[in-house]
């Protein structure tokens, strides 16, 4: 995420997400819109390469610049550049299973983001264990350069990045165009005996379903629809269960994206340990954030894609955030040009932004 606009949501500066499959999706591909069946083909194709090893490095670095006349950074008006998304990930497979390691870089500096293997358990149900994203929004599993905006959704960034990625087990099914996940990761507690238990279920309602990134660039052709819900249970909290409902629709050049989180009373505490520092009352505790997103290619060539997102945080500043996105597309997603304004409005008094990003994959 782009790191300027850390201040405007109060709850966690995010970086990058995590994309669950087993090869990086090519938006332009319209077999790469069905997450788990892409999942469940390239892992057939491990296990059909019985003689060695695969190995693919891929990755993407983004460059924004931001302004804000309402932000202070040190005295002065927020204004300057960032380097806020640097990926270098690693994936293949080696006999009969598939693996996965994504590292971030900063200040000559890597972090692990992901680090999992996985084996099909049957034709329709295979396995992770490792270090891996909580499976629980579908936006939550963007890779940062396959996102409309520069930012996630709010309720995306806590499972982009704020829980960071836990360890465990997933198990995931898929059965014509209905796709489960289960997994069972540490809790807060870290290595104690409390776990987060985690399922979510996902219908690809019409066409094959929008995939793993947001927006109407590269979509199949006609209408396709992805709905899904879900359901995540940090058992070291006594009221730690958070439901979700999301909605995503493309059809020809146009796209609708909409989720809702209810989280109960103990996020409060939860927030309070991921987040040193920040405001209880920006915390997720006994909300129901949500968040509607529209988008428009603009030309038939498919260069120019203009966004308008609405979020209301049901915080205790009363944070409602409208951002308005135009994205000018080089080679898709993998080169792409985007600038977006934002109006933060609050019981403080309101900010707000402008930033440019460029976004560069490999």
């Amino acid at each position: 995420m782009l790191t300027a606009l850390a201040p405007l949501l109060l709850a966690a500066p995010a970086t990058v997400s995590n994309d669950p499959t087993w090869d990086k999706i090519d938006a332009a591909n319209d077999e790469g819109w069905a997450r788990l069946d892409a999942e469940v083909e390239a892992l057939t194709g491990t296990l059909q390469d019985d003689d060695g090893a695969a190995l693919d490095v891929w990755g993407y670095l983004r460059t924004t610049y931001a302004a804000s006349g309402d932000i202070d950074t040190g005295g002065n008006d927020l204004g300057g550049f960032f380097l806020d998304a640097v990926r270098i990930n690693f994936e293949g497979s080696r006999a009969d299973y598939g693996y996965r390691v994504d590292t971030e870089w900063f200040n000559g500096s890597s972090n692990l983001i992901q680090a999992y293997a996985g084996v099909a358990v049957s034709e329709h149900v295979w396995a992770r264990i490792g270090q891996f994203r909580v499976p629980f929004l579908r936006t939550g599993q963007l890779e940062a350069d396959r996102r409309l905006f520069l930012s996630p959704t709010r309720n995306a960034q806590f499972y982009a990045t704020a829980d960071l990625s836990r360890r465990g087990v997933m198990f995931h099914a898929s059965h014509d165009d209905l796709n489960g996940q289960l997994a069972v990761q540490n809790g807060l507690d870290g290595q104690g005996d409390e776990l987060m238990i985690t399922g979510r279920v996902e219908w690809n309602a019409a066409g094959s379903g929008v995939g793993l990134v947001e927006g109407a660039w590269g979509a199949a052709d006609g209408t396709n629809a992805t709905i899904g819900i879900a359901a995540s249970d940090d058992q070291s909290a006594d009221d730690g269960l958070a439901l979700a409902a999301e909605a995503a629709v493309t059809h020809d050049r146009a796209s609708l994206q909409a989720e809702i989180v209810d989280y109960e009373d103990d996020y409060t505490a939860a927030d309070l340990i991921l987040l040193p520092g920040v405001d209880p009352l920006a915390t997720r505790g006994d909300t129901t954030p949500y968040s509607v997103t529209a988008s428009y290619v603009i030309d038939e060539a498919q260069t120019h894609e203009v966004a308008v997102r609405w979020e209301d945080f049901d915080d205790g500043f009363n944070r409602e955030l409208l951002s308005l996105g135009w994205n000018h597309y080089f080679e898709g997603h993998d080169a792409k040009l985007q600038v977006n304004y934002t109006d933060l409005s609050t019981d403080n008094p309101d900010e707000q932004t402008f930033a440019v990003g460029l976004t560069l994959s490999f």
